[in-house]
């Protein structure tokens, strides 16, 4: 059962991949965009695409090109180096490169800070990913600090993006899990699941992926019917979603 709710940490960040993969910025740029920024822009889409086709060292290279061309003197070269540093950190950690993924992670949570307003989904992921890799590296204390700003900051928008804080809320279910502090995990994750229904995402992998948090923590709580149910629905919500 823990390999069930550990695997949920890699679900959601291939998740996370892909969405941004395929739809980080808009293609079209602003008028005063300069001639480096659209440049950039353009390679930051086609190492995307790489990274969502796992040819991560092709797009790890397209990337730092981007980078390359895109400081932030201007916002929409803020957003194009805040979307490289991103991926880039997303590539690195695939890689099991962890120390160089935190840098670029926060190196583009500094620059996004600078774009988006408060609380905006952007800065949650970026915080998101901060925390993850701070879980997978072991940094327990770390971890559940910057994952508690990420719920924090997805609660002020739950009206509108539901789904935002329901993920930051199972990466808090996956570490409390891990530390055996599964009476703190069940209220987050029967949260998430909630939030997941509310956004419409049943049948989704991320639904799935709360549906067997709260199974695996309602297991060892010794809520065996309750737990049961909700692991075979996940279970064929990801065989479902194999063969479509």
């Amino acid at each position: 059962m823990t390999k069930i709710i550990q695997s949920t940490i890699s679900i959601y960040v291939a998740i996370g991949t892909v969405a941004f993969a395929i739809a980080a910025y808009p293609i079209a740029g602003s008028a005063e965009e300069s001639a480096a920024a659209t440049e950039s822009r353009a390679l930051n889409w086609q190492a995307a695409h790489l990274q969502a086709a796992g040819k991560y060292a092709e797009a790890a290279d397209v990337f730092e090109r981007a980078l390359a061309l895109c400081p932030s003197a201007h916002p929409w070269e803020a957003a194009c180096e805040a979307s490289a540093t991103e991926h880039l950190g997303n590539i690195r950690q695939a890689q099991g490169n962890l120390p160089e993924a935190e840098q670029l992670y926060l190196r583009s949570l500094r620059v996004a800070e600078a774009v988006f307003p408060a609380n905006h989904s952007e800065l949650v992921d970026r915080v998101v990913y901060i925390g993850s890799l701070y879980q997978m590296e072991g940094r327990s204390g770390d971890a559940e600090s910057w994952l508690e700003r990420a719920a924090k900051m997805a609660e002020v928008n739950e009206a509108t993006d539901p789904a935002k804080l329901a993920t930051a809320l199972g990466y808090l279910v996956t570490l409390y899990f891990g530390e055996g502090r599964v009476g703190e995990a069940e209220p987050h994750a029967r949260r998430a699941l909630a939030l997941y229904q509310t956004a419409g995402q049943q049948g989704t992998l991320a639904f799935a992926s709360a549906e067997a948090n709260l199974g695996a923590v309602l297991q060892t709580l010794g809520q065996f019917a309750e737990a049961e149910a909700l692991l075979r629905n996940a279970l064929a919500i990801c065989a479902w979603r194999a063969q479509s």
